[in-house]
């Protein structure tokens, strides 16, 4: 059976000499594995630059295996100008993927999950200023998608202590819309990391680091 679905792409492992293996976050199954033959093979023509983390397609994909099927049809559904080629962007996207593949465990369709995070890519490509605590942003917005609703500082404070001066940093960050600039110190960035990771791996079971924050700690200044 064949399905037409948009897909937003968070990673690929190498398989054998010239395939890949591309997890893809579906619009209508959800988190699905698919195998694509002779992408790094010289006749793919530099193709395989479709699946880097948080590219945007549109595909056509079989659907007869539970665990690992293949793409007949794909191409860019929208357009992503500017997180491959800056830096601190890349970094961004690198951690927002590899959450995605930790926290996601739905094999099913969700458009509002869908939506949410197709709509926070394009909006982290258009951003030119004031992108620095959008990982931090994407967190806390991310969790009333996945059932576990952060609403105020206080929710986070029911698992977890921290000093009560994060209380209004951690509101704010929730309360804005992604576009609204807020100032945060790289040290005080990076502790509200340090307390969302662990909220994630608290409520979603997720073992060892997230490896994509030693790259977000080295650019995020």
């Amino acid at each position: 059976m064949l399905v037409k679905t948009r897909g937003i792409v968070l990673n690929y492992i190498k398989y054998g000499d010239t395939s890949i293996i591309v997890k893809v976050y579906t619009e209508k199954l959800g988190l699905k594995s698919y195998i694509i033959n002779g992408m790094r093979s010289a006749r793919a023509k530099g193709k395989i630059a479709l699946f880097q983390s948080l590219t945007l397609l549109d595909l056509v994909v079989y659907t007869q295996n539970k665990d690992l099927n293949r793409i007949k049809e794909f191409q860019v559904s929208e357009t992503i100008h500017s997180i491959p080629y800056e830096v601190r962007k890349s970094a961004i996207a690198l951690f927002m993927a590899e959450l995605l593949v930790k926290s996601i465990r739905e094999e099913e369709e969700n458009n509002s999950l869908f939506d949410f995070i197709f709509q926070s890519i394009l909006i982290l490509d258009h951003m030119d200023k004031g992108y620095m605590n959008f990982h931090l942003q994407f967190m806390l917005k991310l969790s009333r998608f996945l059932g576990f609703a952060l609403e105020t500082a206080d929710n986070l404070r029911i698992d977890l202590q921290f000093p009560p001066d994060l209380n209004q940093p951690i509101n704010n960050l929730l309360n804005s819309r992604y576009e609204n600039e807020i100032y945060l110190p790289k040290e005080l960035r990076l502790e509200i990391l340090e307390i969302l990771q662990t909220f994630y791996k608290y409520h979603f079971h997720i073992h060892g680091e997230f490896k994509s924050v030693k790259v977000l700690r080295e650019v995020m200044n």
